[in-house]
């Protein structure tokens, strides 16, 4: 059985190694956004389930949308694996619009332009890896 100074040190010893782990900033442009109407809504997922929208996204941003290309940055992500999901939510009410047989009629993208099959984009498909400062494109579809 450990002490409690054991177990207060290995907490300390935890902090000190999670606040030292640097933060890389990721830097996303939306190529092709074909108006300033709405709004651009972004998540970056570090797990297939929060890509698939089963659990939380780490990072969410909400931006005011222009004609050609829009970019943000954060550098509040560790290394590791992500996937970038966006919508042109050209009439400001919060959701990816689609047709009766569930087709998008807003514009999206995905982190490496993934596409779905009879579906949405995989988080196979769609996941890259940061270890360093990252630099991504996602052309709107």
């Amino acid at each position: 059985m450990r002490s409690r100074t054991e177990f207060t040190l290995l907490a300390f010893i935890g902090i000190a190694l999670a606040q030292t782990v640097p933060a890389a900033t990721l830097t996303m442009t939306f190529e092709g956004v074909e108006s300033a109407e709405g709004q651009l809504m972004a998540q970056v997922s570090n797990s297939s389930e929060a890509f698939d929208g089963k659990a939380r996204a780490v990072a969410q941003f909400v931006v005011p949308a222009a004609a050609g290309s829009v970019s943000i940055s954060t550098n509040s992500l560790p290394a590791g694996d992500y996937a970038v999901r966006v919508m042109h939510d050209e009439n400001d009410n919060g959701e990816l619009d689609s047709n009766m047989i569930g087709i998008p009629r807003e514009p999206w993208g995905t982190s490496n332009d993934a596409k779905g099959s009879f579906g949405p984009p995989s988080w196979d498909d769609a996941k890259f890896s940061i270890d360093g400062d990252t630099s991504i494109i996602i052309n709107m579809q």
